[in-house]
């Protein structure tokens, strides 16, 4: 009987003190990274707001996954695709294996051809382009990798990364080009796109359309102040339907002495999960969809972006997820 009441002690003890968790300096010098070019094409390039999609996920080839784009653009003349690394170091090429190396301090990073892989992820967005009835050509969707770190050598062979023209590294310079350019958003109403090759408005007000279409990532806000994007995969610990749910806050509800008194009688610590309904949120209220009461140790399986296995993680330790269309 003691070592009962011991041992539901001890669970309201680890409820109250969950795991610290903070964040990869190098995720967080990456998210920077991307949200820096958004800021520049704002303020250097002139872009509407609306015009620029960040962090948009298109579905792979065979529609078994997806793929994210970090940044894309929609311009008069064509839909800018660009993906961003802030890689430090040096590049190298392995002939024998067909991969890059990123080799900084002691961290080594393996891709593919970065500039293909770019290309990649814009033939993707040209294709939901095409599903969404908005026939592209592929010179009008465009993909280019953009290096923001100085920090970066490119050692390959005749320098093959820097001297590819669709590769940015200037970026402020690459936003500016955009100052002169885009009054022809709109030309087409006096000047028809067949003759400038531009996007017509149909086109670009139906792109505009597809992109708000698009889903994001799951961000899950974990205790110590860590952020991760990914996918929070469906379980029976948290049921709920993407369509009616943007967001779920977790409260702890067993805290301090009175949490080791209830645990003393016979309560088990449990979370509350607060799911609130998407497109609930006023002036001045916010719709709730549900609470669900959740033993603090269960684990919620999350998908975190660019990580082949699935994360557990114990649902104490998350504050909150946004939850993406």
């Amino acid at each position: 009987m003691i070592s009962q009441i011991t041992n539901r002690i001890q669970h309201a003890e680890n409820a109250n003190a969950p795991t610290q968790h903070s964040d990869d300096p190098d995720v967080l010098a990456q998210r920077a990274a991307v949200l820096n070019c958004v800021n520049s094409l704002k303020s250097s390039g002139n872009i509407p707001a609306a015009s620029i999609f960040m962090n948009l996920r298109v579905a792979d080839s065979l529609g078994q996954g997806k793929t994210d784009v970090d940044v894309i653009i929609v311009s008069g003349w064509k839909v800018h695709c660009l993906m961003v690394r802030n890689w430090s170091g040096k590049i190298n090429y392995d002939k024998e294996t067909d991969t890059f190396t990123i080799q900084g301090g002691n961290k080594v990073v393996q891709s593919e051809n970065p500039i293909s892989e770019a290309n990649r992820r814009a033939e993707l967005v040209r294709t939901y382009l095409n599903q969404s009835g908005i026939a592209l050509t592929s010179k009008q969707v465009s993909g280019r990798l953009v290096l923001t770190n100085s920090e970066i050598k490119d050692e390959t062979e005749n320098e093959m990364i820097f001297n590819d023209a669709s590769v940015i590294r200037d970026f402020d310079t690459f936003a500016e080009s955009f100052v002169s350019t885009w009054f022809w958003t709109f030309a087409d109403r006096i000047v028809h796109s067949w003759f400038t090759g531009a996007l017509s408005y149909t086109q670009l007000t139906n792109s505009h359309i597809a992109f708000a279409k698009l889903g994001t990532f799951d961000v899950a806000f974990l205790t110590g102040g860590r952020k991760i994007v990914g996918d929070l995969q469906g379980s029976g610990v948290l049921p709920f339907q993407r369509k009616e749910v943007e967001e779920i806050e977790i409260q702890n509800k067993n805290i301090g002495i009175k949490g080791k008194l209830k645990a003393s009688l016979g309560f088990f610590p449990e979370v509350a999960c607060v799911l609130w309904r998407r497109g609930g949120k006023g002036w001045w209220f916010r719709d709730k969809h549900s609470t669900i009461l959740i033993p603090y140790n269960q684990n919620v399986t999350f998908k975190i972006a660019g990580e082949s296995q699935d994360a557990m993680i114990p649902i104490n330790e998350i504050h909150r997820i946004i939850i993406s269309k």
